[in-house]
């Protein structure tokens, strides 16, 4: 299977929190392929934080998408993320499951295509950077398309390139 994720981390060593990602990511798959890294504003959230470092990587693996959650889930414990707090607090580590192939999967606790892919730049742009023709299943559009089309006006800024 092929999985699109996302990284993100807005403290402490935000360059190091995903490196290791990367590094534990690759013990369960083969990473085929990884976007710069960009500096971002946080989405969503009400109380001022630091700016996030968000990149994208695509992993091949053969792993089932409820397993990988849960691995993807102890990674981000082992790096250091609470994961009792809200996914809308400041965190060392986030790692969310974009795609899974053509894969649509709608339970409580895994969405596959990612529910806000086409809503957030800070996805969008480093994704087209490494397959902007994928195809979201859902809308049929593909990254540059929903790229294109993207409404979220938050800051992406390329800070180091892959």
């Amino acid at each position: 299977m092929n999985y699109y994720l996302s990284l993100g981390s807005n403290i402490g060593d935000r360059y190091g929190y995903l490196q290791r990602a990367i590094v534990e990511i690759s013990e369960i798959g083969k990473i085929i392929k990884i976007s710069s890294i960009y500096e971002t504003s946080p989405v969503g959230v009400k109380d001022p934080q630091d700016m996030y470092l968000n990149m994208v990587i695509s992993v091949s693996s053969e792993i089932y998408p409820d397993d990988m959650l849960e691995i993807l889930k102890r990674i981000e414990k082992k790096i250091g993320r609470d994961i009792t707090d809200s996914h809308l607090k400041p965190r060392k580590i986030d790692i969310d499951i974009l795609f899974c192939d053509e894969m649509i999967i709608n339970k409580d606790n895994l969405v596959i295509p990612h529910k806000e892919v086409e809503k957030r730049k800070f996805v969008l742009i480093p994704l087209s950077e490494i397959d902007p023709e994928l195809i979201n299943p859902l809308s049929g559009n593909s990254v540059k398309e929903m790229l294109k089309h993207c409404k979220d006006n938050g800051y992406v800024r390329l800070v180091k390139k892959i």
